[in-house]
């Protein structure tokens, strides 16, 4: 693989240069999202006969026109002096940024009444952002998630997909301490929508704890001129995209998959990505 990678950046050693190009995200959906639930239910031959509940929700909306808008928001729910949860988030949305970072936290204090066959709780919680956005042309974009987790188990989940198709990323941050995913992906015009959520959910665990903080961001790195151009800056060929494709090739990430056959990486891609680069931009 190394000699791979030194035959992709000797092949393509000189830099090239094309005019920049830009690009933006219009926004067409935000359902920013934070929610605490306790449930405490007492059961008769399995079945619930009584319920408590007591939840909150915030849907905090931002006009699209206001790319300056930071939405910031907290709920706290405390039933009483067993139960207590808690979810914030931030973010904010730009013409070629989005970030959100957030956290979930609950509690069941020492004197938790335990769960049996005739009575259990449950606490759950999630901080979320949900945008839907559309762009107009061919873009990279680099999509980053952070999960530290506290304390417990709680998780983050990521999913980014064309709307009404299924999801290109779909993964998972379980941390034990940090987690992370990043990755840079060469999206077609249409409309995308980008979901991260931060969730935890405590079932009859008296005197436990759980808390678990993320950030994210989804950057517009801009329109690429040519199959050669992926890494910022857009625009410009150099040593970054040969690098980018390597890493890419060697990783059997897509964006190294340039040429037929599609979803083969093999010496074709490498030939496409060598002609593409010493044939510079428009």
């Amino acid at each position: 693989m190394a000699l791979i990678e030194k035959t992709i950046v000797a092949a393509v050693c000189l830099a090239a240069s094309c005019q920049f190009a830009t690009a933006q995200l219009i926004y067409q959906q935000d359902t920013r999202e934070i929610f605490t639930e306790i449930e405490r239910y007492w059961l008769l031959n399995g079945f619930p006969i009584s319920e408590e509940r007591e939840s909150d929700v915030s849907n905090p909306i931002v006009d699209f026109s206001d790319f300056d808008d930071e939405v910031s928001v907290g709920i706290e729910l405390d039933e009483d002096s067993y139960f207590r949860s808690a979810a914030s988030l931030d973010s904010q949305l730009t013409p070629t940024l989005l970030t959100g970072s957030g956290s979930v936290w609950a509690e069941e204090g020492p004197g938790t009444p335990p769960c049996h066959d005739d009575y259990y709780a449950t606490i759950d919680g999630f901080s979320r952002v949900y945008v839907e956005f559309e762009i107009e042309h061919e873009s990279l974009i680099d999509v980053m998630a952070v999960q530290t987790l506290v304390q417990g188990s709680a998780q983050v989940g990521v999913q980014f997909q064309r709307v009404d198709e299924a999801p290109f990323l779909e993964v998972t941050l379980r941390a034990s301490t940090t987690d992370r995913h990043e990755g840079v992906y060469r999206l077609e015009p249409g409309r995308y929508r980008f979901i991260v959520w931060n969730s935890l959910n405590m079932y009859c665990q008296p005197g436990e704890a759980e808390r678990s903080d993320f950030e994210t961001s989804l950057n517009l790195i801009g329109t690429p001129c040519n199959a050669a151009d992926q890494a910022a800056p857009t625009g410009v060929l150099d040593l970054a995209d040969v690098q980018a494709f390597a890493e890419a090739f060697l990783a059997g990430d897509a964006l190294a998959d340039i040429a037929e056959p599609a979803g083969v990486l093999d010496l074709s891609d490498i030939q496409t990505f060598v002609g593409e680069f010493t044939a510079g931009c428009p």
